[in-house]
């Protein structure tokens, strides 16, 4: 599902939908399910933290219990006080290689290749960083009931 905006992402999950529906089906009946996730993009450097939560929980409303993998996300989107959908199951970041801002040179002062670097020292380090901000207090999320 892609967008810029967030009314642009809720028209695109609504025309979709008919078609993700009938794509999670098929990975179903070929007892595959667990392999299908509903991919929502551009959420990249543009996006704020909280705009990719309202994001999400758009997309979610709409397409309610289907498995969702986030593209492109940052580190804040898992600090937020409010926990995103219990239907977000994987995510991804290219920010995990550290080879942007001052890590090209942190890198370039080790006896490490470029790829040593990124696995045995960039990666562990942002897989703190995220096991910190998933431990981040969470609101409780409400449940009305009448």
């Amino acid at each position: 599902i892609q967008g810029w905006t967030v009314a642009d992402y809720i028209r695109h999950a609504t025309e979709m939908k008919p078609l993700i529906e009938e794509m999670k089906a098929f990975y179903e009946a070929r007892g595959q399910g667990e392999l299908f996730r509903v991919g929502i993009g551009t959420l990249c450097a543009r996006a704020s933290a909280e705009m990719i939560r309202l994001v999400v929980e758009a997309v979610t409303s709409i397409l309610q219990d289907m498995p969702i993998h986030l593209w492109g996300v940052k580190l804040g989107v898992f600090k937020l006080p409010i926990p995103l959908s219990q239907w977000v199951i994987s995510v991804d970041s290219a920010a995990w290689n550290g080879m942007w801002g001052q890590g090209r040179g942190l890198w370039k002062k080790t006896p490490y290749s470029q790829r040593e670097w990124c696995f045995k020292v960039a990666l562990p380090a942002y897989e703190a960083k995220i096991h910190a901000a998933l431990m981040t207090p969470k609101q409780m999320c409400l449940e009305i009931v009448v």
